[in-house]
């Protein structure tokens, strides 16, 4: 499945773009999220910790099941 990832505010700023196209397996933890970003961006490396996931505006915390995102 392909996610489209927003970035917004200092995160869109270090990845010097507002959204990343991200290529995964469902489930897919948040973990393995974070390092898929990092592979794309890592300049994002600092922040990314303190990043929060969102999926249609519903916080996630741990583990992304495969829904009709």
């Amino acid at each position: 499945m392909t996610l489209q990832v927003k970035l917004f505010a200092a995160a869109a700023q270090l990845a010097d773009a507002d959204q990343l196209t991200v290529t995964c397996q469902f489930p897919l933890t948040l973990q393995q999220l974070r390092s898929q970003i990092l592979e794309q961006k890592p300049a994002l490396a600092a922040i990314i910790p303190f990043c929060r996931i969102a999926v249609r505006s519903e916080e996630h915390t741990s583990e992304l099941q495969s829904r009709a995102y």
